[in-house]
């Protein structure tokens, strides 16, 4: 809250710098690399169902509302809005150092989360990934299987290598 009142929008005590913005990125990435490190693999595994579900619902509520409400309230093209509204349904773990701090990160529901919120992250890069291909008229075939590839070796990856590390660790 105090940085939001110093900021440039309310007292313009601190101009918004390319640095302020640097690091607003990099303590994001910390938070989600913090996260990552504490993530019991094993556990996410057992509640894989339950992850995925949180994490379709909460990128698929959002997604639908803002596409909506940017083509209805603002008249945006339909990319335009799958853009917009793909932000809003992804979201960080801006309040994972205060659970780590109350010693909740075991908690059953701080795991699906966090897992659901990596998913979240992945299905809007994948949202931005086709935007951004579609974008460059690359309607061919090829451009599809491309991602369908991508996206199947990132899966196998994650489902099948990632495990096997974490019980070899």
């Amino acid at each position: 809250l105090l940085s939001m009142m110093l900021g440039p929008h309310v007292l313009n005590v601190i101009p918004r710098s390319e640095t302020a913005h640097l690091f607003g990125k990099i303590g994001l990435i910390c938070i989600m690399f913090l996260a990552g490190l504490e993530l019991d693999l094993n556990r996410l595994a057992r509640q894989r169902g339950e992850t995925l579900i949180f994490g379709l619902l909460t990128f698929s509520i959002p997604l639908v509302a803002g596409i909506c409400g940017a083509i209805g309230f603002f008249s945006m093209g339909t990319m335009a809005a799958l853009l917009l509204a793909s932000m809003f349904s992804s979201h960080t773990l801006l309040t994972y150092p205060l659970i780590g701090n109350y010693s909740l990160t075991k908690n059953r529901a701080v795991s699906i989360t966090v897992g659901g919120t990596a998913f979240t992250n992945f299905l809007a890069m994948l949202i931005l990934a086709v935007c951004a291909g579609l974008s460059h008229n690359q309607h061919h075939p090829l451009f599809w299987l491309k991602i369908s590839a991508l996206m199947a070796a990132y899966v196998l990856f994650v489902f099948t290598l990632v495990p096997w590390f974490a019980d070899k660790a």
